[in-house]
């Protein structure tokens, strides 16, 4: 599942370079189809949360740029949500 998510900090110029989002676009979206970070993190780890509980083998997340980008995102997200 891929959503928006609402820009309720700051977004850096060079973002919008690589995801092809602007602050602008994603704010004229409707308020449900952009939930906040805080949203967006429960529904990720309620994701990785059913996945799990269907298989019995771990969940591996990758990512191209992942040690460099993604994961630091994600451990930083999981920090400051949890």
């Amino acid at each position: 599942m891929i959503s928006p998510i609402d820009p309720d900090f700051y977004f850096h110029p060079k973002a919008s370079q690589k995801n092809g989002w602007t602050k602008e676009a994603l704010m004229a979206l409707p308020e449900d189809q952009r939930p906040t970070m805080k949203v967006a993190w429960q529904r990720f780890l309620k994701w990785i949360e059913t996945i799990s509980d269907q298989k019995e083998t771990p969940v591996i997340l990758c990512a191209f740029n992942g040690f460099k980008f993604d994961f630091l995102l994600l451990t930083y997200h999981l920090n400051h949500y949890e």
